[in-house]
């Protein structure tokens, strides 16, 4: 499971729900089986939306497709990002595992000499 979550801008938040909710289908075929839909206090045509997927490739995919840029057109929206997370454990790892050479980068460091360090000089009387 990831969670994807994804602050949009749209002129008008009427015109952008209403496309949203035609996306339904495409969302559950892509594998995006829960959704929550936040609207900004401040700027009610802000709005971040937390999905959960089963598959952040195949989430991705859906989010790349014609069919969501017809979505996305008919919206009016003006900006929108995404964040991803993922639980430990999780299908692919959220980062990239140390190779050989950075884990011998890494224990070489360790492994340098500390610098000297100087008896505090006391001053003369």
């Amino acid at each position: 499971m990831v969670d994807l979550m994804v602050r949009v801008t749209s002129p008008n938040y009427d015109t952008w729900l209403n496309a949203f909710v035609s996306a339904e289908t495409g969302l559950v075929d892509a594998g995006i089986n829960q959704w929550t839909v936040y609207q900004d206090t401040w700027n009610p045509n802000i709005v971040m939306i937390h999905f959960i997927a089963d598959d952040i490739d195949r989430a991705m995919a859906f989010f790349g497709s014609d069919a969501f840029k017809d979505i996305n057109a008919r919206s009016g929206a003006t900006e929108r990002r995404f964040w991803v997370g993922q639980q430990p454990g999780g299908s692919k790892p959220a980062a990239k595992r140390a190779t050989r050479a950075t884990k011998a980068t890494a224990s070489t460091a360790a492994k340098k000499p500390a610098a000297k360090k100087s008896a505090p000089k006391t001053p003369k009387a």
